[in-house]
This record gives structure tokens, sequence and C-alpha cells, in this order.
């Protein structure tokens, strides 16, 4: 590593206070997120569009004075818009797909400082929570590169985890937060609907299933940049109840005693590993153990409904995004331009 061995040590604000204090520049930062991706990427594969130069330009011309002003960030490339950037969505339909807007999340994140450094890996329109795909092939865990660091946004947590950065963006329809996350060992906090905006190009994701946040080592990080980015724009069709204090004063608080249930079955049939239900149950005890009334239950919902219900409004929001996609690429999408349960899905809608 070129200059800051520790680099990896610090979390968004630790590096961002680094940044004020003047002890480092956001430009020694960014050179040292740039050698890590070089370093790593050829083994977890998280990396898939390289933004080095404008970096660069950014930490040089300036940043604001936002909590993590000079901070090396990176961005999953799905949803948020980037001008003059490609936006693939892990599929050869969008390949090389360049927008010329922008979305109104990224500029708040560029708005508390970041400098973003690359984009990351999804999977195909962010369906599968492990990212597999024929655009850019395999996202692999930093901690065991035989296992999946999750999906959606496997290329964020596979990023965090290794050390590139230690924030990047994510969103969560069904768990591509959560999941890569748990996967990679990280904090992985999936917002209310609409806590963050959508527009101005879409007003909800999903049918508002998907919020969009950051996967962080910290929580204090999640908490400040909900802090920097909540709050409804001018395409939110709803909004989420206002919030009583700052995110960061809620994640600092010792909380009152809560009632928490716990379950450690799949919603569908499917096995669950040992390490993961001895995980789960750790979790509860620690729970218990600080001062918390914590019990075990099973939901009851009836999961073939549910999954149902699921798979109706996904397929329709599949057809709808690639029938979009047609008249951004102007021409008809074919089976052949996508993965096989993409399209499955999009024939569902």
């Amino acid at each position: 590593m070129p200059g800051f061995p520790e680099y990896d040590s610090y979390d968004a604000l630790g590096l961002g206070e680094l940044v004020r204090a003047g002890q480092i520049s956001s430009g020694e930062l960014v050179e040292e997120c740039i050698a890590r991706i070089e370093k790593v990427n050829l083994h977890i594969n998280s990396v898939v569009f390289e933004l080095f130069e404008t970096a660069r330009a950014r930490s040089a011309a300036g940043f604001g004075d936002g909590p993590f002003a000079g901070v090396p960030f990176l961005v999953k490339d799905l949803i948020q818009r980037i001008p003059g950037v490609p936006t693939q969505e892990g599929s050869n339909f969008f390949k090389g797909w360049t927008p010329t807007d922008e979305t109104n999340l990224y500029r708040r994140w560029l708005d508390s400082g970041v400098v973003p450094v690359a984009k990351t890996a999804t999977s195909e329109l962010g369906l599968l929570p492990v990212v597999e795909t024929d655009l850019h092939g395999v996202t692999r865990n930093p901690w065991m590169l035989d296992r999946t660091a999750g999906g959606s946004s496997g290329g964020s947590g596979a990023s965090v985890a290794a050390g590139v950065v230690p924030m990047a963006s994510g969103g969560d329809g069904g768990g591509s937060i959560r999941v890569p996350a748990s996967c990679c060992g990280l904090f992985g906090h999936k917002p209310s609907r609409a806590r963050n905006p959508s527009g101005p190009i879409a007003s909800e994701h999903w049918s508002c299933y998907v919020a969009e946040h950051v996967l962080t080592r910290t929580v204090r990080d999640s908490a400040v940049m909900l802090d920097a980015t909540h709050g409804p724009d001018d395409t939110t069709p709803y909004f989420a109840a206002p919030i009583v204090g700052t995110f960061a004063e809620a994640a600092g608080r010792d909380p009152r005693p809560l009632r928490i249930a716990f379950h450690s079955d799949p919603a569908f049939p499917a096995t669950v590993h040992p390490d993961c239900k001895a995980a789960v149950e750790d979790a509860a005890r620690l729970c218990a153990e600080l001062g918390h009334h914590v019990e075990e239950v099973s939901p009851g919902h009836d999961t073939v409904a549910l999954g149902r219900a699921f798979l109706v409004v996904l397929g329709a929001n599949v057809a709808a995004e690639i029938h979009e996609g047609e008249q951004l690429r102007s021409r008809r999408a074919r089976s052949k331009d996508f993965q096989l349960m993409t399209w499955v899905t999009r024939m569902l809608g």
C-alpha cells in the first residue's frame, strides 16, 4: 500500500475527521483507495467501473464541509445515475448505456462530502441475492473467496469488507443491503420507504419495496449518512414520518428495554446452515443479556401466498423496467439479452 496502511482501521467519520484536522489530504485517501481496488479487485471482482480521474479531480477541487468531506466512496451500479458514467445494472442489455441526468440521492451523497471512486457490481437488475452476471462475472467474499458476498449489493459489501472503502451504497428490495451485510460481516440498514429520495427519474422503485442507503463497518457511519440524505423530494408520492432528533443521536443512545421477537426458520422451503442459526440465537442471547425481553416466535403467515404476491409485484416491475430500457436503448429486448432468471421474472409481469 502506498502511504496509509492504517486506512482500514478508520470508519468514514474517522477519515473525515483526519481530513478536517489536516492530518491527511483527501487526495491521499483517494490514492489509497485506488491502490486497494487495484490490489484486491482481481480476486473479489467487486468494482465494475472506475472513476479514478473524476475522484482525483474532486479531491483536488473541493468537496464541501459535510460530515464525510474528502472520504472515498463507492456507488452501486444500479438505479443511481451519475451524468456521463455508464449505468449498466449488471445486464448486457444496458451495457454501455450512459445517462446525462443525476439522481437526487446521488446528489445528497455528494453534499455529504464523499468522493466517489468507482461503481460496484450488482446482480442483474438487482434481482438475486448473489452477484453472478453474464456481464461482469462472479463477485466473491473477501473473507473466503469460494463463498458469495451476497447480493444484490454484493460489490459494495465485498469492497467494504475488503477495506477498499469504509462505506459504499446499496439498495434493498428483498434483502439486497441486509444479505451482503450478513455475508460480509458489515452493518446494513434498510431505511423505511420514502426515508431517502427516489427522484427525479422515479417516484419509487419496485412499488416501494426498494430503499437505498449504504453498507458500513460502523453503526454511526450509517446513522450520520442517513441524517445527511433523508427527506422527501419533489417526486415523492408519500413520505416517511418525521423523526425527533437525529439518527446519529438515536444510534448513540442506550435504548430502553425492548420487546424483541426472533425467528430463525426460512420464510420459504430451504435449509438454514447451523452456523447461521447459531448466529441468530447468539444475537438473541446478547439482547437478553442487555436487558431486553426476547422470545422466539413464528410469524404464522401463509408463505405460499406471500411468495406469489411478492412475485406478482416483482414481475410487474421487472417487465416495466425492461420496457423502459427498450425506450432508452431504442430497440426491443430479447431473451438472449438477459440471464434466464431475469427473463422468466419479466415474463411473470
